[in-house]
């Protein structure tokens, strides 16, 4: 699942995709930090577990948003959470 990663970086790139393109940079920027401050080994384990912090991180930002008022962060927030998953 790690190549696939990379695979869909380099083709979100391709494609011109902003969006697609910097979620899964911040994926694999979680994934570097979880490297370096936990010292684990980059595999599927840890990727599944970047994936799983950050559809959280976003649901809990959405509520947020709701909250707030902003449809607009709404929208953008739930597309996110959606090509995560």
């Amino acid at each position: 699942m790690v190549e696939e990663l990379k695979k869909d970086m380099v083709e979100a790139m391709k494609n011109h995709e902003k969006e697609r393109l910097a979620v899964i940079r911040a994926v694999k920027a979680g994934m570097d930090k979880e490297r370096i401050d936990n010292k684990r080994e980059v595999n599927d384990e840890l990727l599944i577990d970047v994936v799983n912090k950050q559809i959280k991180m976003r649901k809990d930002s959405i509520s947020e948003f709701e909250k707030g008022g902003r449809s607009d962060l709404v929208e953008k927030t739930q597309r996110e959470v959606d090509i995560l998953m």
